[in-house]
């Protein structure tokens, strides 16, 4: 009998003994990443050898998966690239993308990209205690000069910087966008995923013009663009990102200009927006976006939903 292939073996070896207690998505309380990653964990089973698929004259090998009412799980790894599909047969009416694809590297890293699809299918309400963990105090250097400073270090449920430093966190792939820099606050709390880089554009500078005083720059990981020049170079970024966070004029035209861009992009990552209710422009964009989207629990000290 043949060995088994080393990426196969892997996954393998990375998942939970057979006979290990199935999550039960339907009495636990599934309020988080965590929770679906849980769910995942246990419910996918071995499959190796099983069936192949082509994708792009690429074959794939079937490695595990289960089905669940009417959702169909499966992962396929190409042995020759490391390249992994997973595929989720869903109702058609869920306008959402029908696979994930990634470059596999553990088990766990492929569990963490399929959690972050199904956020988008599920409704996962954070917990704001579990938030409040969150420390940030390792960047208040960097923004103790704003005027909003006395914002940032409010918890979850009167400011979203928190929910900023765990989304960050939680998405897969290295770039994350932060559109309308401003004073820095939401590109220092992105900056928490300290193994990404956060892109942050705004059209003129509102940082102090004293270059010794510490702001977001500052840090090694923030990159700032500063000019219309960004609305050129975004599509290019966004091939790298899963994560945009837009917050800028708030008279919704500019709003849609970069929603056009991400549309044209094919982008299928998660964007946020801020103050989609503070008035009517706002409102207005927001009710006419017809991708899927929804308003996290989370406000701002302002009390208006992101």
């Amino acid at each position: 009998m043949p060995p088994t292939h080393p990426v196969i073996q892997a996954i393998q070896d990375a998942m939970p003994p057979e006979g290990t207690e199935m999550y039960n998505f339907y009495e636990n309380d599934v309020k988080t990443l965590e929770d679906v990653k849980e769910y995942l964990r246990t419910w996918f089973i071995r499959q190796p050898g099983g069936y192949s698929r082509e994708w792009d004259g690429a074959h794939y090998t079937l490695v595990m998966g289960f089905r669940r009412g009417y959702w169909s799980h499966q992962v396929f790894v190409d042995t020759d690239t490391g390249l992994y599909i997973f595929t989720c047969d869903v109702e058609k009416e869920l306008d959402i993308p029908p696979f994930v694809t990634g470059e596999f590297s553990s088990f766990e890293a492929v569990i963490d990209d399929i959690a972050a699809y199904y956020a988008k299918i599920i409704d996962i309400v954070l917990d704001p205690t579990d938030l409040n963990a969150i420390d940030l105090s390792s960047v208040n250097s960097v923004c103790r000069w704003s005027s909003n400073f006395r914002f940032f270090e409010l918890s979850a449920g009167e400011e979203h910087y928190r929910l900023l430093a765990h989304v960050a966190r939680s998405v897969r792939r290295p770039t994350i966008i932060d559109i309308g820099h401003f004073q820095g606050l939401s590109a220092a709390a992105l900056s928490l995923a300290t193994e990404k880089t956060v892109r942050s554009f705004d059209l003129i500078s509102s940082l102090p013009s004293d270059p010794s005083v510490p702001t977001a720059i500052h840090i090694p990981n923030v990159r700032l663009e500063i000019g219309p020049n960004y609305m050129r170079d975004l599509p290019d970024h966004l091939r790298t990102s899963d994560l945009v966070i837009l917050d800028i004029d708030h008279l919704g035209k500019s709003e849609r200009d970069i929603f056009k861009v991400l549309e044209e992009a094919k982008f299928d990552g998660l964007l946020i927006v801020d103050d989609i209710h503070l008035n009517e422009h706002m409102q207005r964009f927001w009710d006419d976006i017809k991708q899927t989207n929804g308003n996290t629990k989370l406000p701002h000290a302002s009390n208006l939903s992101k």
